[in-house]
């Protein structure tokens, strides 16, 4: 039987949130914590099913949300939400998980920067590193400039996700597995009811020339203090290409890369049995690094 619990973590600007925490009750001491970053203007609600299945298996499973996303809201007037910020606020739940031991890090999508970014800068804290489409690709301002006004208009229609019609559309467009109607809906409100300012600053940090050199240097730091690192991609992603995660594969050489068809941007809901075996073998250290391995 799994053991959850909820704990309250304040940051030094005044924002806050919650971290769920879940474990088996016969490994309450001592077990490997994982800690899992959410994609753009998500909650921790759609990495159920996975920290389920690894509390069972022993290990401590942590979830949270990040500022001015569901449980952390409202934000404090002021407050940042650049990824040098989310980075901290990372920080800050993985003292409060794990203060002595170090934490093996899962980020998705958006969160990876600042996940990458917490983790390139503290690399003794990290067991292992698992990153979920977010790659990277050659700066093209053209193109990031026609992103950034996709963008800006999204977040003004997000609020359209909480009708039928639009999280039906969402889902469609993220995914091209079918996934279990519940998490269609909590994607889709999670959209909806991030704050503006979040969601767009989180955002635009994916489209900032420094922010993305940096990301690479900080996945470079990871692998430079020899940290096991597992890049996963959903083949048929349509919100970030999947070829930019071939790119991170080629320039981060002994990583695992770990291809997920047929799936979009969410193989932990598109793929479960595979993603958790990949994820597992990866925690467990018995995967063969510097491979590409296609699932399921």
């Amino acid at each position: 039987m799994a053991l959850e619990y909820v704990t309250p973590v304040a940051q030094s600007d005044g924002a806050h949130t919650l971290v769920h925490i879940a474990r088996s009750d016969s490994n309450s001491n001592g077990s490997e914590a994982v800690l899992f970053v959410n994609g753009w203007a998500l909650s921790h609600r759609y990495w159920r099913t996975t920290t389920a299945v690894l509390a069972a298996h022993g290990y401590t499973c942590a979830t949270f949300d990040a500022r001015g996303v569901g449980e952390a809201r409202p934000t404090p007037p002021g407050a940042s939400f650049a990824v040098g910020r989310l980075a901290e606020d990372i920080g800050a739940v993985a003292d409060t998980v794990s203060p002595d031991a170090p934490v093996h890090l899962v980020a998705h999508s958006n969160g990876c920067l600042s996940a990458a970014r917490w983790a390139g800068a503290n690399p003794a804290r990290i067991a292992s590193l698992t990153i979920v489409n977010a790659g990277t690709f050659p700066w093209d301002p053209k193109q990031v400039a026609a992103l950034r006004s996709f963008t800006r208009l999204t977040v003004r229609l997000r609020h359209l996700t909480a009708i039928p019609i639009g999280r039906w559309y969402m889902v469609r467009f993220v995914t091209q597995q079918p996934i279990p109607a519940e998490y269609g809906r909590i994607l889709a409100d999670d959209f909806a009811t991030t704050e503006a300012p979040a969601a767009l600053e989180a955002a635009l940090s994916s489209l900032n020339q420094s922010d993305l050199a940096q990301y690479v240097a900080d996945i470079a730091a990871v692998r430079a203090a020899e940290k096991p690192i597992l890049l996963c991609v959903g083949v048929q992603d349509r919100t970030i290409p999947p070829d930019g995660m071939r790119n991170l594969w080629h320039a981060m050489p002994g990583s695992t890369l770990a291809s997920f068809a047929p799936c979009g941007h969410f193989p932990m809901l598109e793929q479960p049995t595979a993603f958790l075996d990949i994820l597992r073998s990866h925690l467990e250290d018995t995967l063969t690094r510097g491979t590409e391995l296609r699932l399921p």
